[in-house]
């Protein structure tokens, strides 16, 4: 074992160091080869931009390099012009010609296309640097899905495709996202979320014994007996699912009353003594202190942009002297109404003194407070509400289930569409749009006609309005899904805190259930005895893989334990919380998924360093 380990180990720093001398010839030579040599301005912004992409690429490989132990003589011989390597890097192909993936986002109100944006960007960038892929190109094509999605993005290729007889096929990866942010809008209000989230963080105390049992079954748990796994569910209920309760319900009773603690700034507002010989002179302050700190927020937000992706290895999209413009036009706007009050005898404690007291601070610390606490409940964790609640009766039922359809419907197009014939199709989501993505799937296996094998498979409907051909869902369909990608995704806490609550008594009903939701779900070791219903084999999505991105500092995702044959991989970042959004920009997690679901080959061995993963 040490011994194959130790052989990996050397087969991977040997690769690195091809990949590192071939990459820097081509960064040294500034003349990528798929560019042609023009004086005009685009073609020489595309060449800057690729030379720095390149230089970007050497950093990364140098910092694995390191990571495997090389040292820096040895990388520095890499780039001696005498270096002569073993070999040429292997060209990465990929494994089918006709490869389609649809993006689902997450919670939060995303504007159309912007998922697309950011799949596709970080997509091309891993394939053409990482993946050695120089040729690839991108082009937007429109398509009519009956939704608010009319254009998707495709990668092309023509030198990385399968072989064939005449050589390498032209192959194309298709990138669609499906977009369903507006259906959730002003469907609960924050005050409905807080209820919802008071009854929902007791389900581990309703769900305890049905909890400690699935995790007791689990073959890859932390091999804790039955009484240290009801001990730690124990000790979870009584250090934060109960206190969370409290605070929800305190907070149901202040937040209201937050909101409306702008009595005092109302108070300064109309009794504010302004001698006749200064109120325009105040006036001219006020509207300068205003605009310098618009200004002062626009430059900290240009600030942390341009921090961020510099951790990643972007190019920043404003240019310094912008950031530095709009600075020195805050402090002279700012300067400006400081000598002008001067200048008039208002002086700036004379100025600030009605704001600067403790009942108005408090009274604009509460209603920021209070505003946030609302934008947030409403507007994302409103969403988890509508979407995860299960209860037919449920108001916003009806959301959930246009949410689900829209995204079946999504997919199954992909898999029927006989113009662009798929032969590989990958489903990936975000936060919430993994669970959308989960729950798509296993509703293709229920609308599943038969088909071969012992599985349980659906009867059309023999009597209301015959079912069209092509919108049949048949198991060669289903076998064109070759993967299921998940990031930064709750499907856990979903089956934590929102599954449905079964009594005891309703065994039937309980396996139902279960049927309804098989797709890779760990069986509940629940003995219905009597009841039990003979085995069925969910078996028509078995060509899938299952990948799940999860980081610690991600408070959202999770290593996904109620779910089986996931292959999970933990990705460490510098940010907690900020975590959750940090796997669209990690060029770690493409190669996540690319390298298994793409180029048909192993699993890739990611890199440790935190350098460009924020």
């Amino acid at each position: 074992m040490a011994n194959d380990k130790a052989a990996d180990q050397q087969a991977t720093v040997q690769t690195l160091k091809v990949q590192y001398a071939a990459a820097f010839r081509k960064y040294s030579a500034a003349q990528p080869s798929a560019y042609k040599a023009s004086d005009d301005e685009a073609a020489a912004k595309l060449r800057a931009a690729d030379t720095r992409e390149r230089k970007f690429f050497l950093e990364r490989l140098r910092l694995r390099l390191k990571d495997t132990g090389v040292s820096a003589g040895d990388i520095g011989a890499l780039e001696k012009p005498d270096f002569l390597p073993p070999a040429a890097p292997t060209p990465s192909i990929l494994k089918y010609a006709r490869n389609a993936m649809l993006v689902i986002h997450g919670i939060g109100e995303q504007d159309p296309y912007e998922t697309l944006d950011q799949f596709a960007r970080n997509l091309t960038r891993y394939l053409r640097y990482e993946g050695g892929m120089e040729d690839l190109t991108l082009s937007a094509q429109k398509i009519d899905h009956n939704d608010s999605v009319e254009a998707m993005i495709r990668l092309e290729t023509a030198q990385h495709g399968p072989q064939a007889k005449g050589g390498q096929q032209r192959a194309y990866i298709d990138v669609y996202e499906y977009y369903w942010a507006p259906q959730t809008e002003d469907k609960i209000s924050y005050l409905q979320t807080i209820y919802w989230l008071i009854r929902t963080t007791l389900t581990p105390i309703r769900m305890l014994d049905q909890n400690v049992r699935i995790i007791e079954g689990e073959p890859d748990s932390e091999k804790m007996t039955r009484g240290a796994i009801l001990g730690r569910e124990l000790w979870r209920i009584a250090m934060l699912y109960v206190p969370l309760a409290f605070m929800l319900v305190f907070l149901a009773g202040w937040l209201p009353s937050a909101l409306q603690s702008l009595g005092p700034l109302k108070d300064i507002a109309l009794h504010w003594k302004w001698t006749d010989d200064d109120h325009v002179v105040r006036v001219i302050m006020t509207v300068l202190f205003v605009i310098a700190l618009v200004m002062y927020w626009v430059v900290l937000k240009q600030l942390l942009a341009k921090w961020l992706r510099w951790m990643r290895q972007q190019t920043a999209m404003v240019d310094s002297w912008v950031t530095a413009n709009t600075f020195i036009a805050g402090t002279l706007a700012t300067l400006v109404a400081i000598l002008i009050g001067y200048g008039r005898g208002v002086r700036l404690d004379q100025y600030f003194k009605p704001v600067l007291n403790r009942p108005v601070v408090y009274a604009v610390l509460s209603f920021a407070i209070a505003w946030f606490l609302k934008y947030f409940l409403a507007d994302y964790v409103g969403d988890v509400a509508v979407y995860v609640n299960v209860d037919a009766k449920a108001k916003n039922y009806a959301v959930r289930c246009a949410i689900l359809n829209g995204a079946t419907t999504a997919i199954d197009r992909i898999l029927k569409d006989q113009i662009r014939d798929y032969e590989n199709v990958i489903v990936a989501g975000h936060s919430l749009g993994s669970v959308i993505a989960y729950d798509s799937l296993n509703e293709l296996m229920n609308r599943c006609l038969p088909g071969t094998g012992p599985a349980i498979y659906a009867t059309p409907d023999q009597i209301v309005g015959s079912q069209p051909p092509r919108t049949a869902i048949h198991r060669d369909d289903l076998a064109r899904i070759k993967g299921l990608v998940t990031f930064g995704s709750p499907l856990d806490k979903v089956y934590y805190f929102f599954r449905q609550n079964v009594p005891e008594s309703q065994s039937v009903r309980a396996q139902i259930l279960s049927l309804l939701r098989s797709f890779d779900t760990r069986s509940s070791n629940n003995d219905y005895g009597i009841y039990k219903l003979q085995h069925y084999l969910p078996d028509q999505l078995s060509a899938v893989t299952w990948l799940n991105a999860w980081s610690k500092e991600d408070p959202v995702s999770g290593m996904l334990h109620f779910y089986t044959k996931v292959i999970r991989q933990e990705f460490d970042y510098l940010i907690p919380v900020y975590a959750h959004l940090s796997y669209w920009e990690d060029l770690r997690f493409y190669a996540f998924f690319a390298e298994p679901l793409l180029f048909g080959r192993s699993m890739a061995v990611l890199p440790k360093f935190r350098y460009v993963s924020v």
